[in-house]
């Protein structure tokens, strides 16, 4: 079920949100298609998130969301440092990006900006022979296939609008996600009816009332 924790810290400035939901791993045949889907959302500076929350809004230096790669699945991830003032707003904000993301297809210009980093970030990966050896040293500990990197980019450039919309609405539209915040302890009020609320220590494991 969806959750928050809460971590006190009195005199904190900013406020520190991780929201997360669980994601795929990588074998999944719509993974490329999810891989857009976040770029677009929040993957790049230039995405939806940042434009909105940092240059639009001013409630933060930078916002971004990310795809986690593990053995068993996966997790999606969006983080970042806000004013303390915004932190619910930012939360707000967050869902309602997944939710226009699922609702429509990202723009042709935004498909390719998408398309473009990916590619971009992926052959630089691959520049250097360490690079190369650690890429597949990854794959091989996620047990992911051997011929998984043949045709990444290629599959990556086959990405349709329809196609990241339909990866976004199987993954990113749940409603079990979990909250992670970190603040001053007059920001606890604001959380109220986002979600169940737990105050937790600084290991983040519940606390005793």
């Amino acid at each position: 079920a969806a959750e928050v924790r809460f971590v006190p810290k009195p005199g904190l400035e900013q406020a520190v949100l991780v929201f997360g939901l669980a994601a795929p791993r990588e074998d999944e045949p719509a993974y490329e298609a999810l891989l857009v889907a976040n770029m677009v959302y929040g993957g790049s500076y230039g995405a939806r998130l940042n434009n909105d929350l940092r240059e639009d809004k001013g409630w933060t230096y930078g916002v971004y969301s990310s795809l986690q790669s593990l053995r068993a699945a996966g997790g999606f991830w969006v983080q970042g440092q806000f004013r303390a003032d915004a932190a619910r707003r930012a939360l707000d904000a967050f869902r309602a990006h997944l939710k226009r993301l699922t609702a429509a297809p990202p723009t042709a210009a935004e498909l390719e900006r998408a398309k473009a980093n990916l590619v971009s970030a992926l052959t630089f990966s691959f520049e250097s022979q360490a690079g190369v050896a650690d890429r597949l040293l990854r794959d091989a500990m996620m047990q992911l296939p051997d011929s998984r990197l043949d045709g990444l980019v290629g599959r990556i450039q086959a990405v349709t609008a329809a196609q990241a919309q339909s990866a976004a609405k199987r993954w990113l539209a749940g409603g079990n996600f979990v909250v992670g915040v970190c603040a001053d302890p007059a920001v606890q009020a604001a959380l109220a009816g986002f979600a169940p609320l737990v105050v937790a220590g600084p290991d983040g494991l519940p606390v005793s009332p």
